[in-house]
C-alpha cells in the first residue's frame, strides 16, 4: 500500500478520525483472491469502532464523512462492517 501525497490527502488529514479510519480501512483490504474468513472480496476490509480505537459515536460519524465524500462503502453485516474504498484519491493498493 502506498500513501498518496497530494491535495486531497492533505484535506483529509485535517480530520483525524476519518483519516485514520480510511487508513486502517486501506490496510486491512483483502488484496488477492484466496479463503479468508469472514468471506471477504477482494478490495473488502472488515471493520469496527475498536480498530481504531474510537467510541462508537466518533467511529459512526468518521463512516457517515468518508461515505458521503464519496471515498468508502460500507455494508453492516452481523460480524461487523464490511468497508470498501471506492476512490483512488489516497492510496495505491
Amino acid at each position: 500500500m502506498e500513501i498518496l501525497i497530494n491535495k486531497e490527502t492533505d484535506n483529509l488529514m485535517k480530520d483525524t478520525d476519518a483519516f485514520l479510519l480510511l487508513l486502517k480501512i486501506a490496510y486491512n483490504t483483502k488484496r488477492e483472491d484466496s479463503f479468508s474468513i469472514p468471506d471477504l472480496e477482494v478490495g473488502e476490509a472488515l471493520i469496527n469502532a475498536d480498530i481504531l480505537g474510537l467510541g462508537y459515536e466518533k467511529y459512526r460519524s468518521a463512516k457517515k464523512r468518508l461515505e458521503k465524500w464519496g471515498f468508502v462503502t460500507f455494508k453492516a453485516t452481523n460480524k461487523g462492517t464490511i468497508a470498501r474504498i471506492i476512490t483512488n484519491k489516497f492510496f495505491i493498493l
